[in-house]
């Protein structure tokens, strides 16, 4: 299937900074470039949301070219689905504001071969994505070191690096900060209204403490009035470090609005497989615990996977379990696992496609009893891409489905030997489908 490629707002209004690496990017689906001193010295603030490598990824999309920072999102478009994209109709609203333009008046502009350079420069971020860093006390399955302190450690016993962007302590990076924080006062929080605050694990780095002291000095210096709604992104497995949390966000000015998002998409041994390290039993009185703070929202935030198709349903009916002491509807994400594409969903066989099945069932009967319909709309759209996805690759398989396929293979028996995790008591119903995968694998040695 041919697609249209049409820009998505996400490039021009969704800055994300990694506080560690020194990695800036607009939309978080892939990396993008590492700025050195020089280049704070001679761009500034400018490359929180205007760095070159942004202006050139927003002239490709004018253009409807492909750009490989979009890939995951073009299987979603291939099945009639937005993915993660801000829809177009959306795009051109949000835009258009941010220009000062009216929907027409923008769309005509844009859509000019000889459209104006002013369209590569975005006048103003909506919402903002923050990282501290690798810092984290779980080793996920389809995480890697850049994200994970425990991986980058277990990489370095068995004498591999996977690091694509050197760490340092997010203090010693003095000059990308104060441009970071001279940004932010002079040019952003007057329009930003979503934050979302990210690790490795968010709640065990220091310097998220840190980032909300001073956004909070920020805020009540400058006079605002307008709500910020703070998304905070965690594996709810340390008790120490939630407890911490819940004092921080009784000393924040009342504006802010907390979601915490609990980081999982699966239960009991699954998820425990899935994130190795997580006490899924400790989790669940994390979550109890956040839920009884009247200033914080909780949500969840699944990075649904290869294996957690089958028990998709059993996370949602958790999810559902924790209505009855909360008088909102849950916030659920639809983030799905795109690389390492060992561990995407789209490489099952449709042995799973019931799993699926179930999933959307549970999600039509009884998701707007315990979800936001938004939640409940992008859920399904998920799901049923997924659904038509594996059956189009059964219909139609590539070499690289079964290049992934063997990828699934051997990303499973490296946790059986790095962790001696137990597959196999975990994942019964995989049992299948792995040896199928272990064939591809051998016949491709």
């Amino acid at each position: 299937m041919t697609i249209k490629i049409l820009p998505c707002a996400k490039r021009w209004n969704f800055p994300s900074v990694d506080l560690s690496t020194r990695m800036v990017r607009t939309c978080v689906r892939a990396y993008g470039p590492s700025v050195s001193r020089e280049d704070v010295k001679k761009l500034g603030k400018n490359i929180f949301l205007n760095h070159p490598y942004m202006q050139k990824g927003r002239e490709l999309m004018l253009k409807g070219e492909y750009q490989d920072d979009c890939k995951g999102c073009y299987k979603f478009l291939e099945n009639g689905d937005d993915g993660f994209r801000t829809p177009y109709a959306t795009t051109l609203s949000e835009l258009s504001k941010s220009y000062g333009e009216t929907v027409q008046s923008f769309e005509d502009h844009i859509t000019r071969p000889d459209y104006e350079e002013k369209y590569l420069i975005s006048p103003q971020a909506r919402e903002l994505e923050v990282s501290f860093g690798n810092i984290c006390d779980l080793m996920c399955v389809y995480c890697d070191s850049n994200y994970s302190s425990l991986i980058e450690a277990e990489d370095r016993k068995y004498n591999q690096t996977n690091l694509q962007f050197a760490r340092n302590p997010i203090e010693a990076n003095d000059d990308f900060l104060n441009a970071f924080w001279k940004w932010m006062e002079e040019d952003s929080i007057k329009d930003i209204h979503i934050i979302h605050l990210i690790g490795g694990e968010t709640l065990y780095n220091n310097y998220f403490y840190v980032f909300m002291k001073r956004l909070n000095e920020i805020y009540v210096r400058g006079g605002y009035s307008h709500e910020i709604t703070l998304n905070v992104f965690t594996n709810l497995n340390n008790k120490s470090s939630v407890n911490k949390f819940i004092e921080t966000v009784q000393s924040i000015h009342p504006n802010f609005r907390f979601n915490l998002m609990f980081s999982n998409e699966s239960v009991g041994a699954k998820a425990e497989f899935i994130r190795s390290g997580l006490s899924w039993e400790r989790a669940q009185a994390n979550v109890k615990a956040v839920a009884s703070v009247e200033r914080i929202k909780l949500g969840f935030s699944p990075s649904f996977n290869a294996l957690s198709m089958t028990s998709a349903t059993d996370f949602l009916m958790f999810i559902r379990s924790l209505k009855k002491n909360s008088s909102h509807q849950f916030l659920c994400g639809n983030n799905y696992i795109s690389t390492p594409q060992g561990y995407s969903p789209f490489i099952l066989s449709t042995d799973f496609i019931p799993y699926i099945g179930e999933t959307l069932y549970f999600l039509s009967k009884f998701g707007n009893q315990f979800l936001t319909n938004e939640s409940v709309e992008k859920l399904s759209i998920l799901f049923e891409s997924l659904r038509g996805g594996i059956q189009n690759n059964s219909e139609n398989p590539t070499p690289q489905l079964n290049r992934d396929r063997v990828d699934f293979f051997r990303r499973v028996n490296l946790m059986k030997t790095r962790r001696n995790a137990d597959f196999d008591s975990a994942f019964p119903e995989y049992r299948d489908f792995y040896d199928y995968c272990g064939t591809l694998a051998t016949e491709n040695a």
